[in-house]
């Protein structure tokens, strides 16, 4: 049984589809809202990142850089220590 396209039915029909085109509009709006947010996120995620990473890097630089100058004391006191020895075996002799 085939039902009749009253005019009725026809305007609820064209009221329903408007109805879904206005959600599908709100939707898409609300979808690239969404999307340019993630992205302004996600470029401000990656500037922190880089951020993090330099400073990472230069932290590990100047780590390295105390450790070579602990490296040059350290060699330093070596020396120190030797000549100190040496000095004292000439004021001491052998006894020292």
């Amino acid at each position: 049984m085939t039902e009749q396209w009253t005019d009725e039915r026809l305007d609820r029909l064209a009221a329903s589809a408007e109805s879904t085109s206005f959600k599908l509009d709100s939707f898409i709006f609300e979808s690239s809202r969404l999307f340019n947010k993630l992205g302004e996120s996600q470029s401000r995620n990656d500037a922190a990142i880089e951020s993090m990473s330099m400073a990472i890097a230069r932290l590990t630089q100047s780590e390295e850089n105390q450790w070579q100058a602990i490296r040059e004391m350290q060699s330093e006191v070596r020396g120190l220590q030797v000549e100190n020895r040496r000095i004292l075996q000439r004021i001491f002799g052998d006894e020292f």
